[in-house]
């Protein structure tokens, strides 16, 4: 498991997740669902962005996601020109265009950054899903903001750092 020391909330790291009702988040693999709108989502809320990933989320998708800086978080990757691979948590900066860096999976990378993140949206998938990776709880680092997204299928609601002393303004979306 990804270990990180620093446990100080940046303002500039935010996380993205869809989850089921059961907290699933990966199955084999890939996403257990395939919902359009939430990837249209996902995708609006991330494109202009620096997104981060581990290495078994970044060869889940084959390629880096266009539009966004991507980084890799992995003790194994060897360096590439398509994407900015980094070795531990450690590594981490703000992004230097004084843009957003969006944790976007999986599991472990999770795990190590959550506490650190200022934000969380979550997209509330309806359903229990079948599935072999689950998000962690996080109830205890975050408190309800708003709701940004509502459909038939997912709610998607913003989450703030309950240790966060400076005020965040809500995610708006076009």
């Amino acid at each position: 498991m990804i270990d990180s020391q620093n446990t100080s909330i940046s303002m500039w790291l935010k996380a993205i997740v869809a989850i089921g009702d059961n907290m699933v988040i990966g199955a084999n693999g890939s996403l257990p669902w395939k919902i359009k709108e939430e990837l249209g989502l996902f995708k609006k809320i991330t494109t202009g962005h620096s997104v981060l990933m581990g290495r078994k989320t970044y060869e889940s998708l084959g390629k880096p996601l266009p539009n966004r800086n991507n980084i890799v978080l992995s003790r194994s990757m060897q360096p590439r020109d398509d994407v900015t691979v980094l070795t531990g948590p450690e590594e981490l900066s703000p992004p230097s265009d004084a843009k957003l860096l969006w944790v976007c999976g999986g599991a472990e990378i999770y795990n190590a950054l959550l506490a650190r993140c200022s934000q969380l949206i979550v997209s509330h998938i309806h359903g229990n899903f079948a599935g072999d990776t689950f998000f962690p709880k996080f109830s205890h680092l975050f408190k309800y903001n708003s709701d940004i997204y509502l459909c038939d299928k997912f709610v998607t609601k913003i989450y703030n750092n309950v240790n966060c002393e400076a005020p965040i303004m809500k995610f708006m979306l076009d």
